[in-house]
């Protein structure tokens, strides 16, 4: 049931994904591993920012050693923002607050505020809509040479903001309506996070909507893939 101010959704899933390939760091010191987490983190909030606002992060902290090997791996460490740049937040274990600590991968969760009709000015703010990737591609074993295999950067939506409506005036509108509402502000994002991570998105998928996702987001069906 739905009412003005409130929207409830049955089940949430991912309705698309978009993945950027990034060049892995060409040294394996801690600064310049950092300094790749902090462009890659810092591009998604940018392109991001009229989009949705943080609700939580996490990420996977990497300590390693004078000799280039890891030290330690610790995952599902809390993370505050300081500018675009992501650290553990101030009350994470001291122990990895190190000066060798990477940050190795994140995931950054937003709040996002979606059309759901073409009614003016009726949108909703939904949390858990929107979620960032990132990935240095280092190695979890401890022991093993910090060299990256690969570091990507992903977006990932949920269908219920993005595809999804509750009933309004009494009856459904097509997902593909919704997905037409919504892709200006997504498609302008996704632009402007390729711009600001200087890479272009390599991959896109959509398992529940493979029809409507597309490289700069969802379309109404029937339209042609945009240039």
């Amino acid at each position: 049931m739905t009412t003005e101010d409130e929207a409830t959704y049955s089940y949430a899933e991912k309705a698309g994904a978009w993945d950027i390939g990034l060049d892995p760091s060409d040294s394996t010191t801690v600064s310049a591993l950092n300094e790749a987490a902090d462009h890659a983190t810092g591009a998604f909030v940018d392109a991001f920012a009229e989009i949705g606002t943080l609700e939580y992060a996490e990420g996977t902290l990497t300590e390693i050693a004078d000799d280039g090997r890891i030290l330690s791996v610790r995952s599902e460490i809390p993370l505050v923002e300081q500018d675009g740049r992501f650290r553990p937040a101030p009350d994470a274990q001291p122990a990895v607050l190190t000066e060798r600590a990477v940050l190795s991968s994140a995931i950054l969760t937003y709040t996002v505020t979606v059309r759901q009709t073409d009614a003016e000015n009726n949108s909703k703010t939904l949390t858990g809509g929107l979620f960032f990737y990132y990935d240095s591609g280092l190695s979890g074993l401890v022991g093993q040479p910090a060299a990256s295999d690969g570091a990507f950067a992903r977006v990932d939506v949920e269908v219920d903001p993005w595809l999804d409506t509750p009933i309004h005036g009494g009856k459904f509108l097509d997902n593909r309506t919704i997905a037409a509402l919504n892709r200006p502000r997504l498609e302008n994002a996704l632009r402007r996070w390729e711009t600001a991570t200087g890479k272009p998105i390599d991959h896109q998928t959509s398992v529940p909507y493979p029809a409507l996702v597309d490289r700069y987001g969802f379309r109404a069906g029937g339209e042609p893939d945009p240039p």
